[in-house]
């Protein structure tokens, strides 16, 4: 489904986040826009921003493609509220 939510990846156990746009999401997976282009790593947790700023889910993911500032990802786990 398409859509334009904040988001961010985090990694490195926790200590290090970016900023991204959700621009799809569904059951599985998501697509993703980066703020600029970088390498995102190959599993990282994805969470899904209130408009306020809260995290309204977070999933574990894999990267499935990146072209530029685009990122396929594919949930490992369901999403968790």
């Amino acid at each position: 489904m398409r859509t334009l939510r904040r988001g961010r990846i985090v990694t490195n156990r926790r200590s290090s986040s970016f900023d991204v746009t959700v621009r799809d999401l569904s059951g599985t997976g998501a697509k993703l826009k980066l703020l600029e282009v970088w390498a995102v790593p190959t599993e990282f947790e994805l969470q899904v921003l209130t408009p306020s700023g809260d995290v309204e889910l977070a999933a574990h993911c894999r990267k499935m493609w990146q072209t530029g500032v685009l990122v396929g990802a594919k949930f490992v786990r369901p999403p968790r509220p």
